[in-house]
């Protein structure tokens, strides 16, 4: 059973950037977001997922039209087909006509067979250049990305750095408060 069987071309190109876009949405949703930094990630994290969806979801059809190349559907009004003469059935060389018949009914099948995959090719040409163009958006997100998501790890490292700066400062002063009180140093375990 083929899920796809009813759906066109047009609806094809559709349902690849509806899902890409359900895909981008879902990634920002999911994405935290606390500060500015932390948005501004989310939303290239989101256009990056959309823009590999495109891409994926682009070559999946075309893989979809090629599998199933002589479908009518890439081929509306692009091409006539051919269709054999009849030699009229003679008494005397009944059998011959049939088997000739038959022949260029086989090789007429086969040139309709040929133009439906000439049109299928010509179909996937618009998904290989979608597909393309989110290639070549997803290689300079995916740069801007990894740059991004370093700075937001330094940033968060130099953070750590001076919260232990700033706890080493605090213990060290609770222990010279505690011997200005005179109370005990804590058991050391």
């Amino acid at each position: 059973m083929d899920v796809f069987s009813n759906i066109n071309v047009e609806a094809f190109k559709m349902l690849v950037w509806v899902f890409a876009l359900a895909v981008g949405v879902l990634v920002f949703v999911s994405s935290e977001r606390v500060g500015i930094f932390d948005k501004i990630i989310a939303v290239v994290k989101g256009v990056f997922a959309m823009a590999l969806s495109v891409a994926a979801l682009a070559i999946g059809v075309v893989f979809y039209i090629l599998s199933h190349a002589t479908d009518s559907r890439w081929s509306v009004g692009k091409d006539a087909t051919v269709e054999s003469p009849q030699i009229p059935d003679n008494p005397f060389f009944g059998q011959v006509i049939d088997t000739l018949n038959s022949f260029m009914g086989s090789v007429t099948g086969s040139v309709n067979d040929l133009f439906a995959i000439k049109n299928a090719f010509v179909t996937t040409q618009d998904f290989f250049l979608l597909a393309g163009w989110a290639v070549l958006l997803v290689i300079p997100l995916f740069i801007l990305l990894r740059i991004l998501t370093w700075r937001k790890e330094s940033r968060e490292k130099r953070q750590m750095k001076r919260d232990r700066a700033t706890l080493r400062r605090i213990s060290t002063e609770l222990e010279q408060m505690k011997r200005a009180l005179g109370l005990p140093p804590p058991d050391v375990k």
